[in-house]
């Protein structure tokens, strides 16, 4: 059976897009290479666009278990809070964020839909028809069966090294996150204020690779810990790790982010890769998410641009555009957006490129001076953090 759309990917905006296009009462299938949900835990922080997105595909009653509107911010060095922002400071600068656990958001989408989906299968090629996409080779993982699958149009949402984005051609010229991530999950520390996030800046740099660790709470009383280091060559996760234990000997509340884990051992860890695509498609096949755009956690961008795109390509689904219009269309609605939003890991990159010492220095400098800067500037930070990801009128 040959179907409008064949999303290879079952992240959150593959999930969007084919419960989108399924509304339209489009003949959707859903490839996802991991036989289950996904067991790697990462912080994703949600702005008030993509919630209100969201909130119209998922029944009210699971809210609960895919939302949590954050009620503050308290980062420290040592003991001393080095910034505390509540609901109240929110509302001043007019943001309103909230967590998720981007598995369990993700789960909950591929559950509602009226779509198909299969599960442990992995995209082999792109098959054309001339210089038109007409579908996905797709295989079983656990039998190595290779199926042709026919489709109108064919979706990569399969990450940075997407099958469907190299088949079509494009390039993605990506580099590297210049530091090391770690992260774990756990459950929501009790001493802790509820909905807040705590960040530590390492009090003794000179000590260790490590610079930071913030802890995220996630729906459901469950949290995710990010680990923050600068990257050796060669590693010396010894030295985080003595540092990760003198924290939690001088601090409880660090003592209870991070318990008995050790680093690396007890942590997933993350090398990340950063980019912006040359084209976003070809006829009968787009792309979507960190196929064309992947980032790091600066600004909080990735899911809520890779939200935005499904809706976009949704829309133009919906119009009746075709071929090479439909690509050339959603690349005038997204890329000026995606382009502002892969702006903060460039920035973040720049910042983390500096010289050790001054990276060193600065970054606990910026926290501490957040309260001193005036509010018309505040607001218009969180403007652009908040709706970096979205199209303004005016897009070409």
């Amino acid at each position: 059976m040959a179907y409008d759309a064949a999303i290879v990917g079952g992240g959150i905006g593959g999930a969007v897009l084919a419960n989108l296009l399924a509304r339209q009462k489009k003949r959707v299938l859903v490839l996802e290479r991991n036989p289950g949900p996904s067991s790697r835990v990462r912080p994703e922080i949600l702005w008030p666009a993509t919630v209100a997105l969201l909130q119209t595909l998922l029944p009210p009653s699971t809210a609960p278990r895919w939302l949590l509107p954050l009620q503050g911010l308290i980062f420290r060095r040592g003991n001393r809070i080095l910034v505390k922002v509540d609901r109240n400071s929110f509302a001043r600068v007019g943001v309103d964020p909230a967590s998720t656990d981007p598995n369990q958001t993700r789960e909950l989408l591929l559950g509602t839909g009226d779509f198909e989906l299969r599960r442990g299968m992995e995209a082999v090629k792109s098959l054309f028809d001339g210089q038109r996409c007409r579908g996905v080779l797709a295989r079983n993982v656990a039998t190595g069966q290779d199926q042709e699958i026919e489709a109108a149009w064919t979706i990569g949402d399969d990450g940075p090294g997407s099958v469907i984005r190299k088949g079509c051609g494009i390039g993605l010229a990506t580099r590297p996150f210049p530091m090391d991530l770690a992260t774990f999950a756990l459950d929501w520390p009790a001493e802790f204020p509820a909905a807040t996030v705590h960040a530590w800046i390492c009090e003794r740099p000179h000590k260790s690779p490590l610079l930071a660790l913030g802890a995220v709470p996630l729906p459901m009383n469950r949290g995710v810990c990010l680990v923050i280091s600068f990257p050796r060559d060669p590693p010396q996760d010894d030295l985080v790790q003595t540092a990760l234990a003198g924290w939690t000997a001088r601090h409880p509340l660090m003592a209870a982010v991070v318990g008995e884990r050790e680093f690396p051992r007890d942590m997933v860890r993350i090398r990340l890769q950063w980019g912006h695509a040359e084209r976003y498609g070809v006829p009968g096949a787009a792309c979507l998410g960190d196929a064309i755009h992947p980032v790091s956690p600066a600004g909080g961008q990735g899911a809520n641009m890779s939200v935005a795109d499904a809706a976009a390509l949704a829309d133009l689904i919906a119009s009746g555009a075709e071929g090479e219009d439909l690509i050339r269309r959603y690349e005038r609605r997204r890329r000026p957006a995606n382009r502002r939003s892969v702006g903060f890991t460039r920035g973040a990159t720049r910042f983390f490129t500096l010289p050790e010492f001054a990276v060193r220095g600065l970054f606990p400098l910026a926290f501490w001076s957040a309260p001193w800067l005036p509010a018309f500037v505040g607001r218009r930070l969180v403007k652009a953090v908040t709706t970096a990801f979205q199209e303004r009128a005016g897009n070409p």
